[in-house]
């Protein structure tokens, strides 16, 4: 069950890339019926499965810790920041992700992050390479 998450999106002008946002959430408190029934069985907070939360000092501390790394890649650009977390992307080569933009959804297989950050799928045969947009994981790759 998914105790904490993180979301890295790319900020465009147009076809130019200015830069990427980071949104980190840790789940501490909650109880299981806090969640909506649909997500009962993934989400879960640190209190839910029987532990203590730490201080949020520690917690803030180690987060930033384990950023910083993180950060520095972001001044060698795109490119050094994707080399670096290419591993942690929650995706996998050949899962079948759903993605909803600008009005359209499409489906495809996950191959991989471009080296502008862009999400690259193979949709009906074709490469695509989609900047924006919600993205679920429909299936694990087989």
């Amino acid at each position: 069950r998914k105790v904490s998450g993180a979301l890295l999106e790319a900020a465009w002008k147009g076809e130019a890339h200015s830069g990427l946002v980071l949104g980190v959430g840790v789940n501490l408190l909650q109880e299981e019926s806090d969640w909506p029934a649909d997500l009962r069985d993934r989400a879960a907070s640190i209190r839910s499965l029987g532990g203590s939360p730490p201080p949020l000092e520690v917690l803030v501390g180690h987060l930033l810790g384990r950023m910083e790394p993180l950060l520095e890649a972001c001044f060698e650009g795109a490119r050094g920041l994707l080399h670096r977390v290419g591993a942690l992307w929650i995706h996998r080569e050949g899962d079948m992700l759903e993605v909803r933009a600008g009005g359209e959804t499409g489906v495809g297989a996950f191959l991989g992050i471009g080296p502008d950050g862009e999400l690259v799928l193979a949709v009906a045969g074709e490469e695509r390479r989609v900047r924006f947009g919600d993205v679920e994981r429909l299936r694990r790759r087989p």
